[in-house]
């Protein structure tokens, strides 16, 4: 295709779809970094600290975090309710959200570092980790910390995602480079000074992009706890997501040997790379959706069916290829470098067939908090995970292990995706029928996909792992690798072809591509020009 016929194709897409592609780059990439760069910054760390030091820091890390949760979800309401105010076109009201939530959201974080000092100087130091200068650094890290997740509510509240994917670049390659010389000069010191660093840059970095936003206080009793009903169900929501893992591992911790646990955290962190690549995506979708809730309203649901038709397709496409693609590299990773962990293989393929139809409810997740159904999410997820509790203990207890714990979360993550595509489908549609022919579908694709992957984990079509040497396995790993995710990109492709073509993705997917390949191949030539026009300066 010619250069001016990419440019019409290019031309063909929204400018929100044009900011979209571009954030997932520059978001992939900055995943990308991080694990390159984190993985020698965490050895370092873990080695230079020892095992005393390193508890230590996990447990000042989670000080930090469940410091964090004092807001009580009015985070979640300001990147809520500000774009449906702007779906309204009141601006006035968006003002007035903004101000509310920063007035209650520095009030609860000013408590929270109240509460650490109080707690301090009543002498509770947790076993002797927290001292004067500890403290110190803890609470100015605290501040940081809230200051920038509040901006970056604020930022996605706007709609400027684009400087939290430039930011997330920064962070993901400067942190290692902090943290290192920060270690071995004052270990447990240094790794606390490099983390405020990181904050500091962090807001410093938002406030310029922001050019310096204004936001006033205001406490507003009523408005407050209106924001706060709504935020904390979206906070307890998000919360009770990330308790399905937690909920395995002390099942685990409790019934079975700590090596079992190793095996299903290394399962768990496959699991865990899907989702960080859809963050553009679902940044985007979910402010559509808010501002498009405040636009038409919520009385009738048709206006929300675009979200359940190509885009939904080309974003469920896109987060098989980057689980498939992750379980593919881990297979070659632990075959050839992580050998202990072998067995932990088919418990990755039993968690992948339900973690793949799990990411299909994310945006009907967004429909039911538009709708303001958030209770009814909150219902199935929480139902889910009592029953992930009883068949982990019931099916240890039978004698089937980690596989059995794998299932009974597989299963869970099907059951909380089949209520929430129901409900969902049948309120957009009018009809069940909807609703159990996508599931069907979703199902189907996802068992021939992780088949396929079964039948790779235990067949070669270039042997490596009989190879002397490790490099010698890696390399030819790597080969191994790469003839597998050809052939699995295009078995994923032409079955997402195959069960959604009424939706015809490829003439969604074609401008898309298109784009970024134009974007990337004129960024790779404007570099180059500023190369070469520095040699010759």
């Amino acid at each position: 295709m010619s250069k001016d016929g990419k440019v019409l194709q290019s031309n063909s897409l929204s400018v929100q779809k044009k900011d979209m592609i571009k954030l997932t780059g520059v978001m992939s990439f900055a995943i990308i970094i991080g694990k390159v760069f984190s993985i020698p910054s965490a050895i370092i760390t873990a080695k230079l600290l020892g095992p005393s030091l390193f508890g230590v820091l996990a447990i000042l890390n989670l000080i930090i975090q469940y410091a964090g949760y004092t807001h009580m979800g009015l985070l979640q309401s300001l990147s809520r309710d500000v774009p449906i105010a702007y779906g309204k076109g009141d601006k006035r009201e968006a003002k007035l959200i903004k101000d509310t939530v920063y007035t209650g959201f520095t009030i609860l974080s000013a408590f929270a570092v109240l509460a650490l000092w109080i707690l301090f100087i009543s002498g509770v130091t947790f076993k002797g980790v927290l001292d004067f200068p500890v403290l110190i650094l803890i609470s100015l890290i605290l501040i940081a910390n809230r200051v920038i997740s509040f901006l970056k509510s604020y930022i996605k509240a706007e709609g400027k995602f684009m400087i939290i994917g430039r930011l997330n670049l920064i962070i993901k390659f400067f942190t290692p480079i902090l943290n290192i010389p920060a270690v071995i000069l004052f270990r447990l010191k240094g790794v606390l000074f490099a983390l405020l660093l990181t904050e500091a840059i962090s807001v410093a970095y938002c406030l310029i992009r922001l050019k310096k936003p204004k936001f006033h206080f205001r406490l507003k009793i009523r408005k407050t706890l209106q924001l706060l009903k709504t935020g904390s169900l979206i906070f307890i929501n998000k919360i009770s997501d990330g308790i399905f893992w937690s909920v395995d591992l002390m099942i685990l911790t409790a019934m079975m040997s700590t090596s079992y646990v190793g095996l299903y955290s290394i399962a768990m962190s496959v699991m865990g790379v899907v989702l960080p690549f859809s963050q553009a995506i679902n940044m985007t979708v979910y402010r559509k959706m808010m501002v498009d809730g405040g636009k038409f309203g919520v009385a009738s649901k048709k206006h929300f069916r675009k979200y359940t038709e190509g885009l939904f397709a080309c974003h469920l496409l896109f987060n098989s290829l980057a689980l498939g693609f992750s379980i593919l590299i881990y297979t070659v990773i632990i075959k050839t470098i992580l050998i202990k962990y072998i067995d932990s293989l088919p418990i990755i393929i039993i968690l992948g067939f339900g973690y793949m139809i799990y990411t299909s409810r994310l945006f009907l997740s967004f429909y039911l908090n538009i709708t303001n159904q958030l209770g009814k999410r909150l219902v199935i997820i929480l139902s889910a995970l009592g029953l992930n509790a009883i068949l982990d203990y019931f099916l240890i207890v039978k004698g089937y292990g980690l596989k059995g714990v794998a299932f009974a979360c597989s299963f869970s993550f099907l059951l909380i995706s089949v209520l929430i595509i129901g409900i969902s489908f049948k309120q957009i549609y009018g009809t069940l029928k909807s609703a159990f022919s996508i599931i069907f579908k979703i199902c189907s694709i996802s068992a021939i996909l992780m088949g396929i992957i079964s039948a790779f984990s235990r067949w070669e079509v270039i042997e490596y792992t009989s190879r002397l040497g490790i490099y010698s396995k890696v390399l030819w790993g790597m080969a191994d690798l790469t003839v597998k995710g050809f052939i699995f990109s295009l078995v994923c492709v032409g079955i997402y072809f195959l069960f959604f073509r009424k939706y015809q993705l490829y003439k969604e997917l074609k401008p898309i591509i298109s784009y970024a390949w134009y974007s990337f191949t004129n960024r790779l030539k404007k570099g180059k020009k500023a190369v070469y026009e520095g040699e010759y300066e």
